[in-house]
């Protein structure tokens, strides 16, 4: 095999420029997305994927639709549902949010009253104040999985954001919940995204 060495020199450096771009591109890539129309806009660091299912979490079953994308071991996800005519708002999002806490924790383990809380100011969370009074959660399932949850309302839906991530070992990540700083930030910007 009769290989010409300045080609190969020349294939190594186009490939080391091609790495050097990809490690300096950004990793958070930050874009405008539209639920529905023009309903509701947000900003996710990735291009979203999305799927829909039916769930029950005992009122009936209902078409949830989930949109969502990763980036840096962090997923970002909204889900929503169209709430009944006549229904309860408050009474979907518990039972919402007792099935989330059931799925984070493999079980159907109670969820205390006290562990949500509708707030503006969500600890180290801003949520955006066009959200109205949503209800947040912060908290670690079973597996370490760390888990951002709010739920609001907006016409005649209702919303789960959630952002997941396991823990890092690093004492600095620890120190912000478990998030590097670009993380945290990201975490922050998406909550504030919402309008």
């Amino acid at each position: 095999m009769n290989r010409n060495p300045s080609r190969v020199a020349q294939a190594i450096g186009v490939g080391i420029f091609l790495m050097g771009l990809v490690s300096c591109a950004p990793s958070f890539n930050w874009r405008e997305v539209r639920v529905e129309g023009d309903e509701l806009t947000y900003l996710l660091p990735c291009k979203p994927g999305m799927v829909q299912k039916d769930v029950d979490w005992g009122a009936g079953a209902q078409a949830l639709t989930l949109q969502g994308c990763e980036v840096q071991g962090v997923q970002f996800t909204l889900a929503w549902l169209t709430l009944p005519p006549k229904s309860d708002p408050q009474v979907i999002e518990r039972l919402w949010q007792r099935a989330s806490w059931a799925s984070l924790n493999g079980s159907k383990q109670a969820l205390s009253e006290s562990a949500l809380s509708p707030t503006q100011e969500a600890p180290g969370v801003k949520i955006a104040a066009t959200l109205g009074s949503a209800a947040y959660f912060e908290g670690k399932g079973e597996s370490g999985l760390q888990v951002h949850w709010a739920w609001f309302t907006k016409g005649d839906k209702l919303y789960q954001a959630g952002v997941y991530h396991a823990p890092q070992e690093s004492t600095k990540a620890a120190q912000n919940g478990g998030l590097s700083q670009a993380q945290k930030d990201a975490l922050e910007t998406y909550f504030e995204s919402f309008h």
